[in-house]
């Protein structure tokens, strides 16, 4: 195929210019906090057999959830899908939604009559129904626990909405408003999408763009170590795997799925970890995974159910060069930490502590990225759930670093009524006046600590990274008083790091 070099770099240039666009209208548009503040939700154009061709990627998950959500309404629909469609799914086992929150909006796109395309977003869903506020029980044990789910349903048809679609889904919610809004925010994004590629079809001819796209594909597969390398479904292509049916990475219906994350992060850290002996030069140690809180109720005056739900962020691993970066969704997490004057102003709570663990990193030639306490006084009676990880083993240092610390959750922390729930619960009753603390994991730290740059690890100390306390007996770096600040006692360092390292022989 001879392609013209230019020409290919314009036009994935547009396509993820256009998903990029759609993204911003979604995310200005959305009615949640957890579209509009945390941003989780993603856009993407298909072809239209709905291979990924263009996604401006914010959950790296969702290249696998596009395609299969879009053979699902292909599968169904088929010949009857026209222009003015536009279809709903978020079926983990009759489509590819991540968990039913994810509710995938998908619309075709025609040119001269004949399908070109798909534009489609999926966005995290405030409530679904199920026993639990926020659908996201991590204690289910099957998916009818886990909310309404829907196979792919035509939700449009010749641009008028199916108003029995919408009844039906604002029912089974306890933030009705709020789902419909998003849902809605979501087909603008779709719609918005579909006008810019016929806007870039019209300047390329059709013709000019179903080869391009195909190029662009084995573009990324040709640049699969490139950090900038364009996302779509080629690089899917670039692998195979086995999963035994009915295990947790390939579960047989109704097993329940909708607190899948963790599970993938302990298989991207596993992959990592069995890469770093082909490519060593990329190895890096475990970060935090993942966790959300969801906290829900009834609003006082009006009556109105709310659902607060936030992804809490901690610490990446570090890796050969660079220290873990601290407070920050890892691996393919991606969203961000609501902010607090958000949180505080859209539900009854306020937050009393919000800041970084010191020492929660863990310690290495470089160090890993510190975890965050979130500290929470709750002002209404609310259900509260947790779906989070790496509270029991540590996030695992490598090359000889060391294992982050790890997370914790508190209810009424430091009081006599003091309860520390699991990584994993839901509905505990909240009550007017109560506190909860979640503690989350700090990352792994790379090589051995002893070879850290003591003067790093000084600054670790005065910009308090690091305690004094560990900088001695981690780093074997001993400070002395500068005035109000910290000095390096460089003598004492020495012979210090060297009997860590005479005992570190003798072990």
């Amino acid at each position: 195929m001879s392609i013209d070099a230019v020409d290919l770099e314009v036009v994935k240039a547009s396509l993820s210019g256009i998903v990029q666009e759609m993204q911003n209208s979604l995310f200005r548009t959305g009615f949640s906090t957890i579209v509009r503040e945390s941003q989780d939700a993603s856009c993407a154009l298909m072809n239209a057999n709905g291979d990924v061709v263009a996604q401006h990627v914010v959950l790296p998950l969702h290249i696998g959830a596009f395609p299969a959500c879009t053979a699902a309404v292909i599968d169904v629909f088929g010949d009857s899908i026209a222009q003015g469609d536009a279809f709903l799914i978020n079926h983990p086992y009759h489509g590819g939604s991540p968990h039913a929150p994810d509710i995938a909006v998908i619309t075709p796109v025609f040119v001269g009559g004949e399908l070109f395309g798909f534009c489609g977003s999926i966005a995290h869903k405030s409530d679904i129904g199920g026993p639990v506020p926020g659908s996201c029980s991590g204690q289910a044990r099957e998916v009818f626990n886990e909310g309404l789910h829907l196979p792919a349903v035509r939700y449009q048809s010749a641009y008028r909405p199916n108003a029995d679609i919408e009844r039906l889904i604002g029912a089974n919610s306890r933030t009705p408003e709020l789902v419909l809004g998003d849902i809605r925010g979501q087909l603008g994004a779709d719609r918005l999408g579909e006008k810019r590629l016929g806007e870039l079809v019209g300047k390329f001819g059709k013709r000019d763009i179903p080869p391009l796209v195909q190029a662009a594909c084995v573009y990324a597969l040709i640049s699969l170590v490139d950090p900038n390398m364009y996302v779509s479904s080629g690089l899917i292509r670039g692998f195979t795997m086995t999963v035994r049916a009915g295990s947790v990475l390939n579960p047989r219906f109704p097993a329940p799925v909708n607190t899948y994350n963790p599970t993938i992060h302990a298989l991207v850290d596993a992959i990592f970890d069995a890469m770093s002996h082909v490519v060593p030069g990329k190895v890096r140690a475990d970060g935090s995974g993942s966790r959300s809180i969801i906290l829900g109720g009834r609003d006082t005056y009006s009556g109105k159910g709310y659902v607060q739900y936030e992804i809490i962020a901690g610490g990446a691993g570090a890796r050969a060069g660079k220290d873990g970066a601290s407070g920050i969704t890892v691996n393919q997490s991606n969203a961000k930490i609501a902010p607090v004057e958000i949180i505080e102003s859209e539900f009854p709570t306020r937050l009393t502590r919000f800041e970084l663990i010191a020492d929660s990193g863990g310690a290495g030639e470089f160090r890993g990225g510190l975890g965050i306490r979130r500290e929470y006084l709750n002002l209404a009676d609310a259900r509260f759930s947790i779906r989070s990880m790496k509270h029991l083993i540590p996030p695992n240092g490598c090359a000889g670093g060391g294992s982050g610390r790890r997370g914790d959750l508190w209810i009424n922390p430091d009081t006599p009524a003091a309860k520390r729930l699991p990584t994993r619960y839901a509905d505990y009753p909240l009550r007017a006046g109560d506190i909860f603390r979640l503690d989350t994991p700090g990352g792994g730290g790379h090589g051995d600590a002893l070879a850290r740059d003591a003067e790093r690890v000084l600054a670790d100390v005065r910009e308090g990274l690091v305690s004094r306390e560990a900088a001695e007996r981690d780093y074997g770096v001993v400070l002395e008083r500068a005035g109000r600040s910290w000095g390096l006692d460089r003598a004492a360092t020495q012979a210090r790091r060297a009997q860590l390292t005479r005992d570190k022989a003798k072990r």
